[in-house]
Parts: C-alpha cells; sequence; structure tokens
C-alpha cells in the first residue's frame, strides 16, 4: 500500500507501539505520544519478553512498564518460552533464531492488536534499516524485489489492521541525539554489538566507514532502496496485467493457467514474475499469523521457465519447495499450495475447464434415466438429462459448433446409458470406420496426462458416445427419422479470475 500511515489510520484510532526498550522504539513511543496530540489517535504500548537475556530481559520489561507510565499510556506485556519455538527434534539447549523470533512477535503483536480494537502496530524501524537490510540482499544476489525498502505502511488482514513505520525517514544517529538532548534514556542489547551476526557486522564495521568514506552513505542506501521499490511496484504492475491474460480461475491457495500465452508472447523477465506472483498467492494460504509467504526457489524458478519454453506432452511436476508445488503441461499449468489434495486443487480451480472432471466425493449413478428431466451434481458443474421429442429441441442443439450438447437417438442408444470415467484405451468411432482412443482424443483436446483419469465419458453397452466439451462419437446421433431424444448438456461451473463462481446458463 502506497502513502503514508496517517492517511490509512483515521483520526482517533488505536495505534499499538511495539516497544523493547531499545532506542528506536523509545523514540517510537515519544514521538507518537506527542504527535497524538495533535491527531487524536490513542496509544497503547506493547511489549514481548523472549526470556533469552534472564536478568537483562525482565529489566528491559520493566524499564518499557515504566516508561508507558511517564508517557500515560496503556502497557501490555507479554512473555513467551523459546523452547516453545523451537521445530520437533530440536537440539536440547538450542535456542530458535530471530526469524522465528520475529515471526512470533508478531503474531503476538497481530492478536493483541485485534483483542484491543487496534488499527495499526507501529514498529521503529529507520533509514539505517533499510541501508542494512539493501546491503544483505545485494550480497545475497536479490533483484528490485528484495531491494525494496520495507514500505511506510502494509496492511496485514483483510480486516483493517496495518503495520506502520513512521520512522523511515530518521537515521540512527538522529534518534539518539534527539532522545540525549530530551534527557531520555533507553536499554542497550549486547547482543545487537555481536558482530558475528551479519547485519550486526554490516551496522557496526561496514556502513560507518562508508558513511566515514561516502559522507552520507546511509541516506543514499535508503534511496536506493526507495528506487528499488518503486521499481519492483512497476514490475509487480506488469505482470499483474500480463498474468491476467492468462488465468483459467483462481482460488485461496491455488491458480489454473493457460501456460501456451506464457510460452509465446513473454521475455524471461515477465515471465518469472508472473509465475512468481502466482506462487506467492498460493504460498500464502492456510499460513500461520506472521508468516510469510515464500517466493519459488531460484532453481526451481529457471526450471519451471525452461518447461514452459518446451513443446512436449509430458507433466512436469515442481514439488521440492516448502509451501507450494506446481503442475506444467503444454496448455495448462496449476500452482497451488502444498497443503491441498491434487482433488482440493481441482474443486477450486478445476471449474476453469470446459470438460468435465469426476473427483473425491462425486458419484455419478449406475445408469441415467431416461423419463423426463434430471440433473446430476458434480464439483465442476452439473450434467443436465432430458427425454423429449425431437420436433421439441432447439435448432442449436443440431449444430456441432459446440461438444457440451449431446442429442442421442433414443431409440439408437443400446443397453444403460452411462456417465463414469472410462477406460484410456477405450475406442470413439469419430468417423464411418475411424477410431480413436479415449486417450488420444483427450491428448488432441490438450487435456493433461495428469486428469485422463478423471475426466467421464457418456456411454452405452456399445461404447462411448460422448467426451463431454472433446468430442462425440458419429454413431446414435439424431437424424432423418429421428423421433425421441435424450438431449444431455454439461453445465460447467464458471469462476472468474477472482474466485466468484457461477454456473454456465443453457443456450
Amino acid at each position: 500500500m502506497s502513502g503514508t500511515w496517517q492517511q490509512a489510520i483515521p483520526n482517533g484510532s488505536l495505534v499499538l507501539a511495539a516497544v523493547s526498550g531499545g532506542a528506536d522504539s523509545v523514540y517510537l513511543a515519544k514521538h507518537l505520544k506527542e504527535q497524538f496530540v495533535r491527531t487524536g489517535h490513542q496509544l497503547a504500548i506493547a511489549h514481548v519478553n523472549h526470556g533469552l537475556r534472564g536478568g537483562d530481559s525482565d529489566a528491559d520489561e520493566e524499564f518499557v512498564k515504566s516508561l508507558a507510565g511517564r508517557l500515560e499510556v496503556p502497557c501490555y506485556a507479554q512473555r513467551v518460552d523459546p523452547a516453545s519455538l523451537l521445530a520437533d527434534g530440536a537440539e536440547t539447549g538450542r535456542l530458535p533464531d530471530e526469524n522465528s523470533l520475529r515471526k512470533a512477535r508478531l503474531g503476538i503483536l497481530k492478536a493483541l492488536a485485534t483483542a484491543l480494537g487496534a488499527r495499526a502496530i507501529a514498529l521503529g524501524h529507520h533509514q539505517d534499516d533499510l541501508a542494512e537490510s539493501f546491503l544483505l540482499m545485494s550480497l545475497r544476489g536479490s533483484g528490485p524485489i528484495g531491494l525494496s525498502a520495507m514500505p511506510e505502511v502494509r496492511r496485514l488482514d483483510p480486516d483493517g489492521l496495518f503495520l506502520i513505520r513512521p520512522l523511515l525517514g530518521m537515521t540512527r544517529g538522529e534518534i539518539r541525539e534527539a532522545l540525549t538532548s530530551a534527557g531520555e534514556t533507553w536499554r542497550e542489547d549486547s547482543s545487537n554489538s555481536d558482530t558475528r551476526f551479519r547485519r550486526n557486522f554490516l551496522r557496526e564495521e561496514i556502513l560507518p566507514q562508508l558513511n566515514a568514506t561516502y559522507g552520507s552513505a546511509t541516506r543514499s542506501l535508503a534511496d536506493s532502496a526507495r528506487l528499488s521499490g518503486e521499481m519492483a511496484d512497476w514490475y509487480r504492475r506488469t505482470c499483474e496485467m500480463v498474468g491476467e491474460d492468462t488465468i483459467l480461475a483462481r482460488a485461496p491457495g491455488a491458480v489454473l493457467f493457460k501456460t501456451a500465452p506464457l510460452r509465446t508472447n513473454i521475455d524471461h523477465v515477465l515471465h518469472a514474475g508472473v509465475l512468481r506472483q502466482w506462487w506467492l498467492h498460493a504460498a500464502g494460504h492456510r499460513l500461520p499469523v506472521g508468516e510469510m509467504p515464500l517466493p519459488p526457489g531460484r532453481d526451481t524458478l529457471t526450471r519451471m521457465i525452461a518447461r514452459l519454453r518446451e513443446d512436449h506432452g509430458a507433466t512436469s511436476l515442481f514439488e521440492n519447495e516448502a509451501q507450494c508445488q506446481a503442475v506444467l503441461t503444454n496448455h495448462i499449468g496449476i500452482i497451488h499450495s502444498r497443503g491441498m489434495s491434487l482433488d482440493e486443487v481441482l474443486g477450486q480451480v478445476g471449474i476453469g475447464f470446459d470438460f468435465p472432471l469426476l473427483l473425491e466425493g462425486d458419484t455419478p449413478p449406475e445408469s441415467l434415466d431416461f423419463d423426463g428431466e434430471s440433473r446430476l451434481e458434480f464439483t465442476c458443474g452439473s450434467l443436465l438429462v432430458e427425454a423429449l421429442s425431437v420436433h421439441c429441441c432447439k435448432p442449436s442443439d443440431f449444430l456441432r459448433r459446440t461438444e457440451l450438447i449431446a442429442l442421442l437417438d433414443h431409440e439408437r442408444v443400446t443397453g444403460t446409458l452411462r456417465f463414469a470415467v472410462s477406460d484410456p484405451s477405450e475406442k470413439v468411432l469419430v468417423a464411418h470406420g475411424m477410431h480413436k482412443s479415449v486417450r488420444k482424443c483427450l491428448q488432441e483436446a490438450g487435456v493433461p496426462d495428469f486428469l485422463t483419469s478423471k475426466v467421464p465419458v457418456l456411454s452405452d453397452d456399445e461404447g462411448v458416445l460422448w467426451i463431454p466439451g472433446i468430442r462425440r462419437a458419429a454413431r446414435a446421433w439424431v437424424g432423418d427419422g429421428s423421433s425421441e431424444a435424450l438431449r444431455l448438456e454439461w453445465l460447467p461451473q464458471i469462476r472468474k479470475p477472482d474466485g466468484a463462481g457461477s454456473e454456465g446458463n443453457r443456450d
């Protein structure tokens, strides 16, 4: 979200400031308290005590409570057992890493803000943090997205809770100078000066040298991070526009898309961006509070792009990532959360296909009723079965412009009429004396091989009559002399790219 945090948070709203006791967060609390006198916002302070530094951690908590008392704002302190953040089977005595601690803090802050009815969580990040992050990500070989400055305001959830960073325009030195001038004290965390950690090394050793040599290196690096963010925003918007033209269906945790346009009409950079955005959409499904979706690994993204440029019928599966997996073929691709089964994914996005799929829970009857009108409901659509006089059929039913309608001569149907998945090797009469297997018909229609076992066909005792949306057999159809007809129509669900679904209508 672009713009300043004041534009996102209405006057009078409660803001929860995360205060550790360090200089940055102490200044944040004082700065917001003074500003809120003018704006009418309400302030509360939150402190998370991880207990990692024994008595020092407890002293930090008492310091923050004292600060809140002097500022006359409520303070909410919560303690976390570090052992609870370790993965099962972790080495005894091992401490959680900074990423785990950060996720835990954000989860606690978000839960507290929600309980209090706060509209924003305020953090004390500043220009030096932007410069340090820019250097760290540069050393990792990141592009514009990774190099982007952290935003001043970001929406945390659809209900209107925001994360704000009001101090991004100030340096660490300016913050400490302001506190010293005001006679304000703060707590020092000795672990922040341990140069064995990369960020600390950049902060204590590299940035001071750069500032001594180049004067305003911190501001220049922060400006580069902001410019990278502007470029990344343009890149995202461009990738969204390109991607929207290929999406067949999108739902929470999954995206179904056409692969042919990506193979022919897009360059490598946009290609990667489109796949990356869809991956992040799927990866964000069902994540714990505070956990960010991970982009695809560079190797996975490179192999996905290479597969899309190939022209062969095989299905390629990419599943070595923690949060997502992808299935790519010549015609379609699916990227989905690893927490979803294939049938669950297809139940969400399979309605983007013109042909039916029988998924888990879909149980067609052993035979179709020839009397009157009946409707069979499935996950991806409905099958309408109707017995009527040929004279009552609509003219459009006789045209071969669509494969979604089957018009059978009642008297030429042999035995039981069934709607079920068939043996892919079963033959379909496509012309006089000419047969093709069900598998071949599906392949020619671009149905990927991993779906062939889920596509139902209409058949009688003599064999296949109709593969809905794909092919009609050259027998048993209404013609000259026919009087009674069986009209069957597949009504696929229609899901718009934004996930809204509706059922197709009859002509």
